[in-house]
């Protein structure tokens, strides 16, 4: 008995003497002991995780002490989640992530890193490129980027303005911010946002020699009075010129600045349709005078009907009644997509013929559009038809090389078997034609390059 006790009190007495287990309190540090964020580069976070814009940001951290201490997620500055745990999705964008720690006495530790949501693919991005993300607020800007032909709007820091695309670029005003970086996000006709990365509001615009810029180029500023008898007639032989020099081609917003009480249009110099080349003592209207009153601006995207006129009829005019010419200028980019003695061609993902021909079995005269086919094409590209059902008993399309589907390169169409690759037309609407191989081969060794079917209105040609 004595033995034990006296084993008893020598152990007792070793465990007196260790240290105590250590338990975290709330006068302690907090850290994040998960998870991990790599070491910064260069002064600045590196890449944490990267997901595509469908998925869950879903993500959980440990801290200690835990029982002390609160979590909040932030991105870009601002709180999106509390808790040791976020489950969120997010635009697509770079975005900068930080987790905050804090304890109840105020103590606070965090970590940083990106978190990367990457668009799907076909959804619309803008360039990268500093020449379009550094802009000057209050002014009109032009973008280049991908599939941003359905965008009608843009927010920048949260203010929103409408956008058109144009000639292969998104056109918007810069809303009045203040300088500094601001996130950009893209909206479809249907509402649908796309997120962007950001873009900087700077004192002057980004400037790059190697990069072609958008820009306006005022052609005549002053005061004319339009009559039927003194058309406006300054830039018939200037805009000559430019065509041939490439600064006016298919593409181009012609905007022409009038004031008063009256009606007017933009015309060749032979008084016909500038868009069209309607003739107004064959069509009532076809010269297309649009009625003014009081400041209007006349505004038109010319296409390569307009060029052929300027051309071919003796340069640009302007007439009507009852208003004076204010300015005219025009949004180009400088040398155009293709300049030279030709003017007015397009490159790939432009109009290579606009205008209005009703469909039917014959094959129809349409322009140079055979020319910048053949010019721009290549596998892969898409050859869109704008067209629009008219009131015959059944409505077909088909892009054809030499009466061969241009996608199929097949020319029989035997008791519907389809081998042309005919399309049905509903309403008004756009049909594609995907360019293979084949397709290019038929394109650089056919004769005639046209529209075919029955019951629909041909309006335009796009080539992307």
């Amino acid at each position: 008995m004595l033995a034990i006790c006296m084993l008893a009190a020598i152990s007792f007495s070793s465990c007196s003497n260790e240290e105590p287990f250590a338990t975290a309190s709330e006068d302690d540090y907090p850290q994040i002991l998960l998870p991990w964020f790599g070491e910064w580069e260069n002064g600045e976070p590196v890449e944490y995780k990267s997901i595509t814009r469908d998925m869950e940001f879903v993500d959980s951290c440990v801290v200690t002490p835990s029982q002390y201490t609160t979590v909040k997620w932030n991105i870009d500055g601002e709180t999106v989640a509390e808790g040791t745990r976020i489950q969120k999705t997010f635009l697509a964008g770079t975005y900068t992530l930080k987790l905050i720690a804090t304890t109840t006495k105020g103590l606070s530790t965090s970590r940083t890193g990106l978190l990367v949501v990457r668009p799907l693919e076909g959804d619309p991005t803008v360039s990268s490129s500093l020449v379009y993300r550094q802009m000057v607020a209050g002014t009109h800007v032009a973008v280049e980027g991908t599939n941003l032909e359905n965008i009608t709007m843009v927010i920048i820091g949260g203010m929103e303005t409408p956008a058109k695309f144009v000639n292969g670029l998104l056109e918007f005003d810069v809303p009045l911010l203040a300088f500094g970086d601001y996130r950009l996000v893209l909206v479809d006709a249907d509402g649908q946002q796309y997120g962007d990365n950001m873009v900087t509001i700077a004192e002057e615009p980004y400037e790059d020699p190697d990069v072609k810029k958008p820009e306006t180029i005022v052609l005549w500023e002053g005061d004319w009075q339009v009559t039927w008898g003194t058309p406006f007639k300054e830039l018939a032989a200037e805009s000559k010129k430019l065509v041939k020099e490439g600064t006016i081609y298919a593409g181009t917003i012609l905007r022409v600045y009038v004031e008063g009480e009256g009606q007017g249009a933009a015309t060749s110099a032979w008084w016909r349709n500038i868009l069209t080349g309607g003739n107004e003592d064959v069509e009532p209207g076809a010269r297309g005078d649009i009625e003014i009153h009081g400041s209007q601006v006349l505004e038109y995207e010319l296409n390569e009907t307009s060029i052929d006129l300027i051309k071919n009829q003796d340069g640009l005019f302007v007439v009507g009644n009852g208003f004076n010419v204010k300015k005219v200028e025009i949004f180009t980019i400088p040398g155009g997509p293709d300049s030279g003695d030709e003017g007015g061609s397009t490159g790939e993902g432009g109009v290579i013929w606009e205008g209005e021909l009703q469909v039917d079995w014959v094959m129809p005269d349409l322009g140079n559009a055979y020319d910048l086919l053949k010019k721009n094409a290549k596998a892969g590209s898409v050859l869109t038809l704008s067209v629009q059902e008219t009131s015959a008993s059944y409505h077909m399309c088909c892009a054809v090389i030499d009466w061969a589907g241009i996608t199929t390169c097949k020319a029989e169409e035997k008791e519907g078997d389809g081998l042309r690759g005919d399309k049905n037309v509903s309403g008004t609407m756009d049909v594609d034609f995907p360019l293979n191989e084949q397709s290019i081969e038929l394109i650089k060794n056919g004769n005639e390059f046209g529209v075919v079917g029955y019951g629909c209105k041909l309006t335009k040609i796009t080539l992307k």
